[in-house]
């Protein structure tokens, strides 16, 4: 602040417009260099060890003056930008089709809300074949109900079995994706309950949609939309497959 009132001073006593005396230029341009000089941290501690080194100025450049004086020259590593690493120029190439992947996840996981609302339909079917799959050490892992219109219903353990002397089966679908939420007899005495996905695995869905809502939200931070995206392809697979 003192710098700065000292060369305001200064400048309106020497300025050519208001001073017609013949120095007065050669002064209001001393003025100039002696505040840039000292407006500037950098400018001035050269400025000191040049005092008290005359004999450094042979050995250095010297830097050409601006005609502004209120110019300040760029440090190096304000003017130097570094280039971005090769991983970086390649998220950012192929960010516009990552987000895709966050795109079909939202529709994936917004259709799979819906689904969970709407009333599930039922529907009654011949069973075809009922056969078991059984683990490596002897025990039944589940079994497979094929209808007469060829779906496959999966039941795990023994509760396959119940179905053995039925001839028909009555399903219960959600309406969009057409997951088997329960299935019994059609006297009802046997009912398996099913559809994981909408109850206890429900929590794949949602991180899905939040982690494809969140790289949408943060394209424009390229490296962490990127990673979210190749996440989501993990978490479609899953989610496909489950559902």
């Amino acid at each position: 602040m003192e710098i700065k009132k000292a060369f305001r001073k200064l400048a309106v006593r020497y300025h050519p417009d208001k001073n017609a005396s013949a120095d007065a230029k050669p002064r209001f341009l001393e003025i100039n260099e002696a505040y840039d000089v000292l407006g500037d941290r950098v400018k001035r501690a050269l400025y000191d060890e040049r005092l008290s080194n005359p004999f450094s100025e042979l050995l250095e450049d010297p830097v050409p003056k601006h005609r502004d004086p209120a110019y300040r020259r760029k440090r190096p590593d304000q003017a130097y930008k570094r280039e971005p690493p090769a991983s970086y120029v390649l998220m950012r190439d192929y960010l516009k089709y990552m987000l895709w992947v966050s795109r079909i996840g939202l529709l994936t996981t917004s259709l799979f809300f819906l689904d969970y609302l709407v009333p599930y339909r039922q529907i009654v079917e011949d069973i075809e074949e009922i056969y078991a799959v059984r683990m490596r050490r002897g025990g039944v892992a589940y079994h497979i109900i094929i209808t007469e219109s060829g779906r496959k219903i999966k039941l795990y353990d023994y509760q396959g079995s119940y179905f053995r002397n039925e001839g028909t089966i009555k399903s219960t679908l959600t309406r969009i994706y057409g997951t088997a939420m329960s299935v019994s007899n059609t006297s009802g005495t046997h009912v398996v309950e099913l559809g994981y996905m909408y109850s206890t695995l429900i929590f794949f869905p949602i991180i899905l949609f939040v982690n494809s809502l969140m790289a949408l939200l943060f394209r424009k931070r390229v490296e962490l939309s990127f990673n979210l995206n190749v996440t989501g392809i993990i978490l479609l697979i899953i989610n496909f497959v489950m559902i």
